[in-house]
């Protein structure tokens, strides 16, 4: 029985569709099928039933299912600390994020509990700009990076995680005219310059500008949070951004959240990585967020 085996069929149970699993998985239909097959056959059991709708999994397949979503982390965390017992070297993850993004609600906390619960495994953080990370990537000079989910690399082993999804803001000074005023509109702001990270052409999928119910006539195009931040408290523009802490926290800032009636994509982290990637403490870190993400949901649905 094949580790592989065992995360492809976990990708077959969460979809309910190879077709689904594979993309999720990168790589091709045949290999999930042949791969849950011969599972099958080492088992003894059907694990799914087969159909033109999809499939479904059997009582055996929801047994497995059900175990395999506890065992199979700790499998994980296992093989890396058996491969870790023989060394003095310890495993280190390098984890690249572009100094645009506010990692304020995603790292600091996760890394701190990762450092608890994986005292032999190391955490190394590069800042870089977004096409260097992706060039980083590809060339396994880094094990994965936090990106905006607006970006995307072209690579076939590719794979990512969403860490966190907000509604877009409009961000303005309270030195700003609109202030305190009634009944504040988006529409509002048709005439505001706009203030916005400076987009690569190459790696954007979406621009939420062009989503906007009216047309914007000038933006200012910058590189880092601290930029945006000091046009805003200076009063020379609005942002469109993402629910930031750094601006959220500022008593000289302000926001109004786009209105659903407005068609526009939440914005968005994601972790990236490639599934050729070697390092085997990956996937000891992928499971540990992936495990830590659905608590923070969890938590957040019962708020709701």
């Amino acid at each position: 029985m094949e580790l592989l085996q065992l995360r492809y069929f976990m990708a077959v149970m969460e979809h309910m569709n190879i077709t689904k699993a594979a993309k999720a998985m990168f790589t091709s239909q045949s290999n999930i099928s042949k791969k849950i097959s011969q599972l099958e056959s080492e088992l003894g059991v059907k694990l799914f039933e087969r159909s033109a709708l999809g499939v479904a999994p059997t009582d055996s397949g929801i047994i497995l299912s059900r175990g395999l979503s506890d065992i199979l982390p700790k499998m994980e965390n296992l093989i890396v600390n058996v491969q870790n017992s023989g060394t003095k070297i310890r495993s280190t993850i390098k984890a690249g994020f572009c100094e645009t993004m506010d990692i304020n609600r995603i790292l600091p906390e996760f890394i701190k509990k990762f450092k608890i619960e994986e005292p032999s495994l190391n955490i190394q953080l590069v800042v870089h700009s977004p096409r260097e990370l992706f060039e980083k990537l590809s060339l396994g000079e880094i094990d994965l990076c936090f990106m905006f989910s607006m970006y995307d690399i072209k690579h076939p082993a590719k794979r990512r995680m969403a860490v966190t999804r907000t509604l877009p803001r409009i961000y303005f000074s309270k030195r700003h005219p609109l202030y305190k005023k009634e009944n504040l509109s988006v529409y509002d702001f048709s005439e505001d310059t706009f203030i916005q990270f400076h987009i690569d052409p190459v790696l954007r999928t979406y621009n939420y500008l062009e989503h906007l119910p009216f047309p914007v006539k000038k933006i200012i195009e910058t590189n880092s949070l601290s930029a945006i931040l000091l046009y805003l408290e200076a009063n020379s523009g609005v942002s469109l951004l993402g629910e930031s802490q750094i601006f959220l926290g500022k008593e000289t800032i302000d926001s109004i959240q786009l209105p659903p009636d407005i068609d526009m994509a939440t914005v968005g982290t994601d972790a990236v990585w490639l599934n050729t990637n070697k390092n085997p403490a990956l996937p000891v870190f992928l499971s540990l967020l992936s495990q830590e993400l659905k608590k923070k949901n969890k938590r957040k649905n019962k708020r709701g």
